[in-house]
């Protein structure tokens, strides 16, 4: 039987790992008998990303034969696997994706397996556009111009309260200089035409 590692080469149902969303790493550990086999099955959506390696140990080889079939009972991968084996896959089709190990081959040693694998679900959004993430942007920038305004509105209160505080002390300052003109004007120790001059500095 050919060896799993040279069909990874034709194929390319095999990509780089692009989808958003990581998933924590899971495992499988079980042992297939000799001349059984054992069947996972796992559901994913089209575009979902599934990450696995497969460890073998039993035997004189180490070694078991594999076969990943779609939800539409095509082999995707149908080989043999030496000790271990890695590989990454996007989903081409929604449903179970099933990993079949066939220790049929082995008259006496039963095989031991760890699956470790990742699901990794694709980011998928609704009406054309990710809508969520644009609405979580207007909240913010919304937030941003309420704070601005608030700040702005805040520092113009303070000035006008400030400008009011000051204004009954300037006017009963000018009504001072005003009273002591008249005392002044009175005493004749200014002129009315001086008297006249010096009022409209205060008025």
């Amino acid at each position: 039987m050919q060896k799993l590692s040279s069909l990874l080469i034709l194929s390319l149902l095999f990509t780089p790992l692009i989808n958003t969303g990581f998933a924590d790493v899971e495992y499988e550990e079980f042992s297939v008998t000799a001349g059984q086999t054992r069947v996972l099955s796992y559901w994913m959506n089209e575009d979902d990303t599934i990450s696995f390696t497969v460890y073998v140990s039993g035997g004189s080889g180490d070694d078991i034969n594999f076969v990943m079939r779609s939800p539409s009972n095509n082999d995707l991968l149908d080989g043999l696997i030496q000790k271990e084996y890695s590989a990454v896959f996007v989903a081409l089709e929604t449903g179970n994706y099933k990993f079949e190990f066939d220790n049929s081959f082995s008259i006496f040693s039963s095989k031991n397996i760890n699956f470790d694998y990742r699901i990794d679900e694709a980011s998928r959004s609704s009406g054309g556009g990710d809508w969520s993430g644009i609405l979580a942007i207007l909240v913010i920038i919304g937030v941003v111009i309420g704070i601005v305004v608030w700040i702005s509105l805040l520092i113009k209160t303070r000035k006008r309260n400030k400008a009011k505080n000051y204004e009954p002390i300037e006017k009963e300052q000018d009504d001072k200089a005003l009273s002591i003109l008249k005392e002044r004007l009175a005493k004749g120790e200014i002129t009315k035409k001086e008297y006249d001059e010096l009022k409209k500095e205060f008025t």
